[in-house]
């Protein structure tokens, strides 16, 4: 059934044997879906890219001083690892520029963003600005194809002031230099759609290594297989599989100007962390090393699972996107100016005094974290251009035109354009607001029941005027994140259908909800996380798949999602699960609304399946809600009994 199929289908072991040296990645049927303000240099060269893997793109572990290679994640040992740096179009640009207007006599303090005598969280002067030059030796020394000729420009002039001022730090500051080869910083990137197809193909690969034992249950040595043993063929054709893969990686890596080891699959680095997950109950170390490779969340448990999506990588830089945040309504009041074309310059410059205060707070920030003091702070002239180009389209009528610059001036959270909520072609939020009724202080919002003796006696008399009373409120923002519900979850399923929509969404500790589009943020965040990749709710061909359910093998519930539920109500709330199966010997995870699985299980089934995986083997759904909610099956019928004009046609549950 097509409308159930993934979109990236997992490569099977018959298919191993196809995949040549100098094949195409042919299955990349989609360019990246690229950030606007990303490092990436562009889609536009992907799929043509031809690579044979015997060349010299692979994966070396460097050698100890012992001559032996460790394991792990390819790090050399004794490293001091510090925080990853963003590496945006926007960052290395205004990081650039400021090292190049920079005029102070404390020269190498100011280019490494160090405030003089501080020791910031590394210890000592010379540790913090060894710290800072490491981190801003990476943003200045980045590949430069995807700016153009002033920005090159203005990047080459930093590169010579970052030397001259490296050089002069280490005069002064002789112990420095150790401190600084003894630290590493690796870039934050984001996960594109050829990461995303390599891992979805290497994933069944990964599950079979990760079930097959040696004779005395072990698991393989994937490092010394061939010498040390002799193992089945079909498992040396995997790993020589994901080892092409890995190449594969390293050339569209370097292509499109990401960080080289990203999304690479470390073999012998996993099965490590396998045998201690298992062995030792050891989690943290696997936790750290998907979080490095950015793999996907799968290969979080042993083994690997059937969820392919990506958990957030930069947890330590939320702090100042928090800052950029709090700029929205300040945006907004910028726009609205752009858009009416009134007040332009006052709101220019309110809006800088805004952003002055909030660079002061971020650099107070990065101090205090021992960060490069000048990074994540906002340039107004960069925001200015964007909602000018924004404007200008808007006045000339160019809907489409709009629409594509407000997309790629309004990008994903590296840079801090982010704070630009989208706005609709013809009416802003603010005008909306204006025109909204429940906002209006005059105007009565809801049905009375009709006057009684209180109301009516305390009515002021006709000679008084109409005062304002005060209504307590407070500050409440939202912004539309590809993939996420303006309230920060992770969207893994949505779906649209007539003017709504409802999505599946997952907490960052693991729990699912299933949202409707008001609670999520509204139709657009369901349309942006469809937009970004995230998979359908089906609700079309469960029954075609009937035929082909004895040929599945194994099949279940991954995830149960359920939305807000009354607790006085005949029915059980909406559910949705992520449910999974075996087409043809491939791993398929489709999400679908109970009643949809029924078509194809029944709905006893899948009720009992639900039970089951919401750890109740013994009760009823009904019998479940009923404990989650705090209400005995007794109090509901009571309510029911009190309250007949509720009562309607009793809903048949399974009760067992």
């Amino acid at each position: 059934m097509a409308t159930l199929s993934l979109s990236v289908d997992p490569i099977s072991r018959e298919e191993i044997a196809e995949f040549s040296d100098t094949s195409p990645i042919s299955s990349l049927h989609s360019t990246p879906t690229l950030p606007p303000d990303s490092t990436l240099s562009g889609p536009s060269t992907v799929n043509q890219h031809r690579m044979g893997v015997h060349d010299k793109l692979t994966i070396e572990q460097a050698p100890n001083e012992n001559g032996q290679k460790h394991k792990g994640k390819g790090k050399e040992p004794n490293k001091i690892r510090l925080p990853p740096v963003p590496m945006s179009r926007y960052t290395r640009v205004s990081v650039a520029k400021y090292i190049t207007n920079n005029r102070s006599d404390d020269t190498y303090y100011k280019v490494f963003g160090v405030i003089r005598g501080s020791s910031g969280s590394h210890g000592s002067p010379e540790h913090q600005l060894a710290a800072n030059a490491k981190a801003t030796e990476m943003i200045v020394n980045h590949d430069m194809n995807d700016l153009n000729r002033e920005q090159k420009k203005i990047v080459q002039s930093a590169r010579k002031k970052w030397k001259a001022a490296f050089n002069k730090a280490k005069q002064d500051h002789p112990e420095m230099l150790n401190a600084f080869k003894t630290m590493e910083v690796s870039p934050l990137w984001f996960v594109t759609d050829y990461h995303k197809e390599m891992h979805a193909r290497a994933l069944p690969l990964l599950q079979e290594l990760c079930n097959a034992r040696d004779e005395n249950d072990k698991f393989l040595n994937i490092a010394n297989m061939r010498i040390d043993s002799s193992p089945p063929q079909h498992l040396i054709e995997i790993i020589d599989h994901i080892h092409q893969m890995n190449n594969h990686l390293d050339a569209l890596n370097v292509q499109n100007g990401v960080y080289s080891e990203a999304g690479k699959i470390p073999l012998e680095a996993l099965e490590e962390q396998w045998e201690l997950t298992i062995n030792n109950n050891e989690g943290g170390n696997l936790r750290d090393l998907v979080k490095d490779f950015q793999l996907p969340a799968a290969l979080l448990s042993v083994p690997p699972s059937g969820l392919l999506y990506y958990e957030d990588q930069d947890e330590e830089h939320k702090y100042y996107q928090s800052h950029w945040a709090s700029l929205t309504p300040h945006v907004e009041a910028l726009m609205q100016s752009y858009s009416s074309e009134e007040n332009i310059p006052l709101a220019k410059s309110m809006f800088v005094n805004y952003t002055n205060d909030m660079n002061e707070r971020i650099r107070r920030e990065n101090t205090k974290r021992g960060q490069v003091e000048y990074l994540h702070l906002l340039d107004p002239d960069y925001l200015f251009s964007g909602l000018e180009a924004i404007a200008a389209k808007y006045h000339n009528g160019d809907i489409t035109g709009y629409d594509d610059m407000r997309t790629k001036i309004i990008p994903n959270k590296s840079s801090p354009a982010s704070a630009i909520t989208q706005k609709d072609a013809r009416m802003s939020h603010l005008q909306r607001a204006r025109k909204c009724r429940s906002l209006r202080g005059y105007e009565r919002i809801g049905t009375s029941d009709g006057p009684t003796r209180e109301s009516t006696t305390n009515q002021p008399s006709r000679g008084r005027r109409p005062h304002h009373v005060p209504i307590p409120s407070r500050r409440v923002v939202r912004s539309i994140r590809p993939g996420y519900a303006s309230n920060g979850e992770r969207v893994v399923s949505a779906q649209v259908y007539g003017t709504t929509g409802r999505c599946v969404t997952r907490d960052e500790a693991g729990n699912y909800y299933l949202r409707t589009a008001a609670e999520a943020g509204g139709r657009p965040v369901i349309e942006a996380a469809l937009r970004h990749g995230v998979p359908t709710i089906e609700s079309q061909g469960w029954k075609s798949l009937r035929p082909n359910l004895a040929n599945m093998g194994e099949y279940g519930i991954e995830w149960v999602a359920s939305a807000e539920w009354d607790k006085f109500s005949r029915r059980l709330p909406n559910i949705v699960i992520g449910f999974f199966h075996h087409n043809q010997g491939r791993y398929q995870l489709v999400a679908g609304s109970r009643s949809s699985v029924a078509e194809l299980l029944s709905i006893r089934v899948v009720d009992r399946l639900i039970a089951e995986a919401m750890g109740h083997d013994d009760l009823t759904l009904e019998e479940i809600f009923e404990n989650a909610y705090g209400v005995t099956h007794h109090e509901r019928e009571q309510h029911w009994r009190n309250n007949p004009c509720i009562r309607c046609c009793p809903v048949r549950t399974a009760r067992r």
